[in-house]
């Protein structure tokens, strides 16, 4: 099994409710060309495939990851979905995305 560990530096992060992604077009985006992983946390993952239980979506649908802990509640926990949200965090380390 392989080990990966991730230092971690500076993050900026931001809450952008719904109704808003939704208004976002070209000209608000910026102009220079950058990756951008969005993970959308509501604590659905099963059913809206966004950070939550145990996993989380990019996206643009280049990544999933989703586990599998069978000891904890099929609704998931606080502490799993932070677990989530540090697999989205390294995975945009990873594969160099500017903004997460």
């Amino acid at each position: 099994m392989e080990s990966n560990t991730v230092s971690i530096q500076n993050i900026d992060h931001y809450v952008i409710s719904t109704n808003e992604i939704a208004k976002i077009n070209d000209q608000i985006l910026p102009s220079i060309e950058q990756q951008e992983l969005i993970c959308y946390v509501d604590g659905s993952y099963s059913h809206r495939m966004q950070i939550g239980h145990s996993g989380f979506r990019a996206s643009d649908g280049s990544s999933t990851v989703h586990s599998y802990f069978p000891q904890r509640p099929r609704r998931g926990s606080t502490e799993s979905e932070v677990f989530a949200a540090g697999l989205a965090i390294q995975h945009a380390f990873e594969n160099c995305y500017n903004t997460l």
